[in-house]
């Protein structure tokens, strides 16, 4: 009973599909919906069906502005969209940010309460906001928390990782 929510759509550093002679918009936007779609599709190797899969499609590296300013809404700094609502028309539950599409810190925090109340985790897993310095990783353990807060449902276990190592960016590691 697995649920992945995917926070962002990878839309930034765009360069390979530059090459393919988009200009720089259009290669974020291409590159969000890949990466999108990929949140949707690749889990279902592991035997996670996309009903059980979120995409939020807030825009990569905004998390921290959102969070230091929580009703302003923060578009993507390459793709020039500012509407979360395209890449979440195959997510199969309505969040509150569906409403305006709006990428703010609010509707962020929204629809965490809201994944959390619809899929009543024991465990959610997370980046450790002390040891991955990535700062979308640590706005987004920080949404999760005050989400936590806002809900009606308490996970008993927090599980915290590090894809992005304060001494190490190594990744990934291994032949």
């Amino acid at each position: 009973e697995v649920a992945i929510v995917t926070l962002t759509q990878g839309e930034i550093e765009a360069e390979n599909y530059r090459d393919l002679g988009l200009d720089s918009a259009q290669a974020a936007r291409l590159k969000g919906r890949l990466r999108s779609w990929d949140s949707l599709a690749v889990p279902l190797w592991g035997g996670v069906p996309q009903q059980r899969c979120v995409q939020l499609g807030y825009y990569c590296l905004q998390l921290n502005a959102m969070a230091q300013q929580p009703g302003q809404s923060f578009g993507s700094r390459e793709s020039g969209e500012s509407d979360i609502r395209d890449v979440r028309r195959h997510n199969a539950l309505s969040l509150p940010g569906d409403v305006e599409g709006q990428p703010h810190w609010r509707n962020l925090v929204a629809d965490l309460a809201r994944l959390l109340e619809h899929h009543r985790p024991d465990a959610v897993l997370t980046p450790h906001p002390e040891l991955d310095p990535h700062s979308d990783h640590v706005a987004s353990t920080r949404a999760l928390m005050e989400a936590i807060e806002l809900s009606n449902w308490r996970p008993r276990t927090l599980l915290l990782y590090a894809n992005h190592l304060h001494d190490n960016d190594r990744w990934p590691m291994g032949p």
